[in-house]
């Protein structure tokens, strides 16, 4: 009966302490409605290369995605298959992909058109072309180099020394130097990655908090519309957009969930794939495999909620933390003392009445 009390007594202290002491936080991404970019494709006017296992050629004409009224430049890394220009091409992953080296090709991409003009190319591969080419040629054959460096680490491509090209021999000495620039090099870099709008930071909070959230890096401007509280600036400003890679907090005066959602465009990279939508469908209705050399920008959609609870009288914070220790101390030794007196009187009761304590109802 006695050890009983005892445990109770310590039970309910350090429960006491326990409450004092417990907070939580939680961190998240929260999920994400984003769609893939999605367009079709069109051929410009180029020349053909030549591989120096066979002797024909293939054309390396630049090809252009137009996706959400944007165009940008992709490359062809499935040389054995036809391009179905009908077909409506989707943003996918490179897992998706089946394709090999695309890590070597991410870094081909990033130092070669259109990431890097043609005159800063043709400079970085020592190479030179007469003036009497226009813009577009020269775009195009630069363009032709970089396919067949692409295709080099896709398909096993090698681009043939000496007339390289269905033109000239200048143009022919360039395509060659750009393309032994670009494959020379054993580099390659990470996967990009799906964009996304995402939001980041602490799911709960209390009303006395500001609550950090933290915006990916790969957006542009995003508009806020916040639900049960506000969203501010690190000096308390209530705000209503944010940019990319800038952090903003969310706030509320009362118990509840407040929830922000996001809106604006995303990030689309150079290195994700486009694929076939009626290749994926159907594997039968084959089409090149394409991947993205530039930028696009594509809508988005994110969410990010934060349960907020009354804020307790003190902050258990600093100086306060030490006060509440002390507090949960005295209140443990105040359980064990209370269960001793009370066994005292115990046994006084059962000495006047000539009891035994552990007799008594």
């Amino acid at each position: 009966m006695k050890t009983r009390l005892i445990k109770t007594a310590l039970v309910a202290a350090v429960a006491g302490i326990t409450l004092i002491g417990f907070a939580g936080t939680a961190q998240a991404e929260d999920p994400i409605t984003t769609q893939d970019a999605e367009g079709t494709v069109s051929s410009k006017d180029g020349i053909s290369v030549y591989n120096d296992a066979t002797d024909g050629a293939t054309s390396a004409h630049p090809l252009v995605l137009t996706a959400g009224g944007q165009e940008q430049y992709v490359y062809c890394i499935d040389l054995h298959t036809s391009l179905q220009f009908k077909h409506t091409y989707v943003e996918e992953d490179w897992e998706t992909s089946g394709v090999a080296n695309l890590g070597k090709i991410k870094w081909i991409l990033h130092n070669a058109f259109p990431n890097v003009s043609a005159a800063d190319l043709l400079a970085n591969a020592k190479a030179t072309l007469p003036d009497t080419y226009s813009e577009d040629e020269v775009d195009s054959f630069v363009y032709a180099a970089t396919q067949a460096a692409i295709w080099h680490r896709s398909d096993g491509f090698n681009l043939r020394a000496e007339d390289s090209t269905k033109a000239d021999d200048d143009v022919d000495a360039a395509v060659l130097a750009i393309y032994t620039y670009l494959t020379d090099a054993d580099a390659e870099l990470p996967d990009p990655g799906k964009p996304e709008l995402a939001f980041s930071g602490s799911t709960t909070g209390k009303t006395s908090d500001k609550i950090k959230v933290d915006v990916d890096s790969n957006l542009g401007t995003i508009t806020l519309k916040v639900d049960g509280g506000k969203a501010v600036d690190k000096d308390g400003k209530e705000i209503t957009e944010i940019k990319g890679g800038q952090s903003f907090w969310l706030t509320s005066d009362k118990a509840g969930t407040v929830t922000v959602t996001g809106t604006g465009e995303i990030n689309v990279p150079a290195g994700r794939i486009f694929l076939s939508k009626e290749s994926l469908a159907d594997p039968e209705k084959k089409s090149q495999k394409l991947i993205l050399a530039g930028a696009l920008v594509k809508p988005g959609e994110g969410k990010h909620a934060v349960k907020f609870t009354e804020a307790p009288a003190l902050a258990v914070t600093g100086t306060s933390v030490t006060i509440m220790s002390i507090a949960g101390v005295a209140l443990l030794g105040g359980g064990v003392a209370l269960a001793m007196m009370f066994m005292r009187r115990r046994r006084a009761a059962a000495a006047v009445w000539g009891g035994d304590e552990d007799g008594l109802a």
